[in-house]
């Protein structure tokens, strides 16, 4: 058994908050736990498993959720019990829904390390080439050219109308 000693060794500070430097699922804190028994365990929710370390017992359709927004956070003063709904509430009204500023932001990040420039995704979409000979020119995989040339990556958020009339 994991006590709250190990999960905070794998922790930094940030102010009050211990970030997680552990494992993560869709950018969500995970732990580890073996069975009992010795045998394969799987992995669970950090703040979910800290806040029962903590003598909380989650019902089942209910989530932990950081009090001070940080989405890596596994501090036990920091973890409250929501539903999903009031997670979801609670994001939107701070502006942390997937909308399109999200996702615009969140595309700038991977473009940041993406193998392709914005210049060469406009050539990629007017080439006219197959997705396989555009990958053999750009160096990237087939399926990364088919998603770049089909749209669905590389979309453009500059406008509220750009996603608009199948445009991209």
């Amino acid at each position: 058994m994991i006590t709250l000693d190990q999960i905070r060794e794998r922790c930094i500070e940030v102010g009050n908050c211990w970030e997680w430097q552990g494992g993560t699922s869709n950018g969500f804190p995970k732990v580890y736990l073996p069975k009992a028994d010795g045998t394969r365990g799987g992995h669970t929710p950090a703040r979910r498993y800290v806040m029962k370390l903590m003598g909380v017992e989650l019902k089942k359709w209910q989530t932990a959720s950081p009090k001070c927004g940080n989405p890596l956070c596994v501090a036990p003063h920091h973890s409250v019990a929501m539903t999903r709904s009031e997670v979801a509430s609670r994001a939107h009204a701070t502006g942390f829904s997937r909308t399109a500023t999200f996702r615009a932001k969140s595309g700038a990040v991977s473009r940041a390390r993406s193998k392709l420039s914005l210049e060469t995704v406009q050539e990629m979409r007017l080439s006219g080439l197959s997705t396989r000979a555009a990958a053999k020119k750009y160096g990237i995989s087939q399926y990364a050219a088919w998603r770049v040339m089909s749209g669905n990556s590389w979309q453009d958020y500059s406008s509220p109308f750009a996603g608009l009339m199948g445009a991209r």
